[in-house]
């Protein structure tokens, strides 16, 4: 069985609870600035994503009005919003009934699956993602560092069932996401597990 969440397979909205999600704009050719602000999502998202508006402005950022917002996606949907990322598909296929990519972006090797889907078949669509990549750690003493260390509210990390330093993060389709805001969460997923990739093995804990 893959690795890739909670004890249980089914992420219903209890699961999800507390979900971050990201007010982005995206900068050509400036990776790292992607993301703009992080938030948690609830009831307040339309009025925040509101009284951002000056401020995306400001910073020259492009506001993607009149996008067709996406209620769930198909997987070469999202395999052309990964490769337009420089995101290489190595596998894809299925663990049970769920579907995934496996993934590489530089030395980021990560997995996506999907959840609420239609159909079992290779055509379904899928209403939520799940981003997951494990990071082997030096030791039992690098692993408990690293978990200290990281701290981020872009994603959720902890220890996987093989005892890896594990980052998930969430995609939610709920009433629909533009195809910018897709893009812009599969970037932090990337840019955030680069981070703590780069930090674990720059202070000795991960190989």
């Amino acid at each position: 069985m893959r690795g890739y969440g909670p004890s249980s397979l089914e992420l219903d909205r209890s699961t999800l609870t507390g979900r971050v999600g990201t007010v982005a704009c995206e900068l050509q050719g400036v990776p790292d600035m992607n993301v703009l602000g992080t938030i948690w999502f609830g009831e307040l998202i339309v009025k925040l994503r509101l009284a951002l508006l000056p401020l995306i402005a400001a910073f020259g950022c492009p506001v993607a009005f009149g996008q067709a917002l996406m209620p769930n996606f198909s997987w070469p949907e999202m395999r052309t919003t990964l490769e337009a990322l420089n995101v290489a598909i190595t596998e894809q296929g299925a663990d049970g009934d769920i579907r995934y990519f496996d993934a590489r972006r530089g030395y980021v090797v990560f997995s996506i699956f999907g959840f609420g889907c239609d159909t079992k078949e290779p055509t379904q669509r899928c209403s939520s993602a799940l981003l997951s990549t494990s990071i082997t750690p030096k030791d039992a003493d690098s692993l408990a560092k690293a978990i200290d260390a990281i701290d981020n509210m872009a994603v959720d990390d902890g220890v996987s069932p093989e005892g890896n330093i594990r980052l998930r993060r969430y995609i939610m389709f709920d009433e629909g996401i533009s195809p910018g805001n897709l893009k812009s969460n599969l970037t932090v997923f990337l840019n955030v597990s680069q981070g703590v990739a780069t930090m674990l093995l720059d202070k000795g804990w991960a190989k």
